[in-house]
This record gives C-alpha cells, structure tokens and sequence, in this order.
C-alpha cells in the first residue's frame, strides 16, 4: 500500500512539474486555481472486468463517468462516491450472466 501511495504521490509531482514547464498553462491563475483533486479508489482487475468497467463508464451507465484515470493494463483510479452504484451494476451482471451461482448460495 505504501508503495501506492508513493507511485501515486510521484505521479502527481511529476504531473505539477510539468504544469509548470508547460506553456498552455501559465496565465493570471495561480497553481491551486488550476490543481483539480478528487478522491478515488485505486482497483486491481483483469483485462475484461476493466473493459467492462470502461464500456460502463463509456456509457454513463451511472449517470456520469466515474474512470477518473486508467493506470495500466489491469488498474483503474475510480471516483469513491459511484463505488457501491458500480458494484450493484456489477453484480446485477453477474447474475444474468451466471444465474446458476446464484442457486448455489
């Protein structure tokens, strides 16, 4: 976990780094008017569950997008408020897909 949050912290110094090299960004506006933060959930997941999870997002099957970054080929940064939507889509899912899990529980 420590790792995360070193990856994480990386990440976002590298990208206030580079805010501050790039052209585009320099205005009136302080750095902090700029800076956007929103908390979110760091998940591990196959290739399919986050293609899955993508098309939803894709989609606004929730309403909005909730993908707040896509990390690698098998970690997504998702907004923490739409989780426990997300999960009851996810699991409506898989019982229409898998009815016969459903019976054994």
């Amino acid at each position: 976990m420590t790792s995360l949050v070193n990856d994480h912290f990386r990440w976002l110094s590298s990208l206030l780094e580079a805010s501050h090299r790039s052209p585009c960004l320099t205005s009136t506006k302080s750095l902090s008017d700029q800076l956007h933060c929103q908390k979110g959930i760091y998940v591990t997941c196959d290739s399919s569950m986050r293609e899955l999870i993508k098309y939803l997002d894709a989609n606004r099957t929730l309403g909005c997008t909730f993908v707040i970054e896509e990390l690698d080929d098998t970690h997504l940064f998702l907004d923490a408020k739409k989780i426990p939507d997300l999960e009851k889509i996810l699991e409506q899912r898989r019982e229409e897909l898998c009815p016969d899990i459903n019976e054994r529980d």
